[in-house]
């Protein structure tokens, strides 16, 4: 694979990511969201800890993982944490 095609996929892969972690913003403040998870995902920091535990976990469990599995393990938290607080002013929550 050339390093253009590698680019293209990490381009897309950080896209999907963000549009990703929005959405999980978005429902998180509609209510669809568990509470308890909602609580844990305030931090971006938990919400990296808790990606990889439960990667570990998946790992464990015969699952694999891979560049994408990094990358939005990375970008969500912080992620998260910056779109919750603009949600906030933006809908008046």
């Amino acid at each position: 694979m050339s390093s253009l095609e590698w680019i293209k996929k990490i381009i897309i892969i950080v896209i999907g990511s963000i549009v990703a972690a929005y959405g999980i913003t978005l429902a998180l403040y509609a209510g669809f969201g568990g509470a308890t998870l909602a609580v844990l995902w305030q931090g971006k920091i938990v919400r990296m800890i808790l990606d990889i535990v439960m990667v570990i976990i998946g790992v464990l469990l015969g699952g694999k993982f891979g560049i994408c599995t990094i990358v939005t393990i990375i970008i969500s938290g912080p992620v998260i944490q910056f779109t919750a607080s603009k949600t906030k002013k933006v809908f008046n929550i």
